[in-house]
C-alpha cells in the first residue's frame, strides 16, 4: 500500500470550493488572497486507511475577509460523508477532526491570515 498525496488532492478539492488561488506554497507574485494546504504529519489508521493532518492557511487582505475564506475553507472540509479529489477518497476523522480557525497574522508580512488543522482519514493506495 502507497500513501495518497493528501496535499495535491485537498488543493484540487478546496480549488473547487473557496474561489481563490489554493496551493502547498505562497503563490509567486502573491494573490490578496489565497489558500495554502501542507500536510504537517499523521499516522496509520489500520491495514487500508491512514489519518493525515493537515494546515490550512487562508490569507487575505483584512482579517474579516480572511476569517470568511478560513470559514468557507473549513465548512467544505467539515462534515460526515467522503470527498473525492482525483483518486483520493478522504473525510473528516471522527475525533479532533477540525480545530477551529484561529487569527495568526503572516509574521513575515503582517498580512491577515487564519489557520485550522484538519485531520482526515484516507484511503491508503494499492501498489503498483
Amino acid at each position: 500500500m502507497n500513501l495518497a498525496n493528501v496535499e495535491a488532492a485537498l488543493v484540487g478539492y478546496l480549488s473547487t470550493k473557496v474561489g481563490v488561488p489554493v496551493s502547498t506554497r505562497v503563490p509567486n507574485p502573491r494573490p490578496a488572497s489565497f489558500v495554502r494546504v501542507q500536510r504537517t504529519g499523521g499516522a496509520e489508521q489500520n491495514l487500508v486507511q491512514e489519518r493525515p493532518v493537515v494546515l490550512v492557511e487562508c490569507w487575505a487582505a483584512t482579517d474579516t475577509a480572511a476569517w470568511a475564506l478560513a470559514s468557507t475553507a473549513w465548512g467544505a472540509l467539515q462534515g460526515r460523508g467522503d470527498k473525492t479529489s482525483g483518486s483520493v477518497e478522504f473525510t473528516p476523522s471522527t475525533t479532533g477532526a477540525l480545530s477551529s480557525p484561529v487569527n495568526y497574522p503572516d509574521p513575515s508580512t503582517s498580512s491577515a491570515r487564519y489557520q485550522f488543522t484538519a485531520e482526515l482519514i484516507v484511503n491508503l493506495k494499492e501498489s503498483a
